[in-house]
């Protein structure tokens, strides 16, 4: 069966959807870090390079998409973290959940890093899932955000850090950490 020709020749552009742009640009992303363009994503898919503007007007909007994934892939792994474990139980498996979906995308670590994250629905429940572990452990609301600021930040650090997965030395961290915001005199 021959291919199906489009105008001007070219062969018939396959399904494309916000998903495969994404998978692309997430790919090229974490082989090239932000050095990749429009017309390389439309390229690897095949299209007409005006086709990905119709699902992201810029590549700033694209790589905003691309945090967003990110965050959504982390909150439907927090959601099936079991509720009874212990607090320090809970935030570990927090920290894990949060170093998978991390640990093999280092370039968008990077911008997640630079406040990129532009669905401020999807950044509240990213707090929300981190604030839920520290609740009970004699911090007020801004000792809770300094003890999850640091802690994320300091998950980035150990994932661009290159750490093996099965190694856990950021527990210990994660603990002094908390440890740290309880001690901290009172911030107005």
């Amino acid at each position: 069966m021959a291919a199906t020709r489009a105008a001007r020749g070219r062969p018939a552009a396959r399904k494309l959807d916000r998903d495969a742009v994404i998978s692309v640009a997430m790919t090229l992303l974490e082989q090239r870090g932000e050095d990749f363009s429009m017309r390389e994503i439309a390229r690897w898919l095949a299209v007409d390079a005006m086709a990905i503007y119709h699902y992201f007007p810029s590549k700033g909007e694209l790589l905003k998409a691309l945090a967003v994934r990110q965050l959504e892939d982390f909150s439907r792994a927090a959601d099936a973290i079991p509720r009874a474990l212990d607090a320090n139980g809970r935030l570990d498996a927090v920290c894990e959940a949060y170093l998978a979906i991390i640990r093999p995308r280092p370039n968008l670590v990077r911008l997640v890093a630079q406040g990129l994250v532009g669905d401020a629905g999807l950044a509240q429940r990213f707090a929300q899932v981190f604030d839920g572990c520290l609740e009970g452990r004699g911090l007020d609301e801004a000792g809770r955000a300094l003890a999850r600021d640091t802690v994320v930040d300091f998950l980035h650090g150990h994932a661009l850090a290159g750490d093996a997965p099965q190694v856990r030395p950021w527990t210990d961290g994660v603990a002094a950490i908390v440890a740290g915001a309880a001690r901290a005199p009172a911030r107005r």
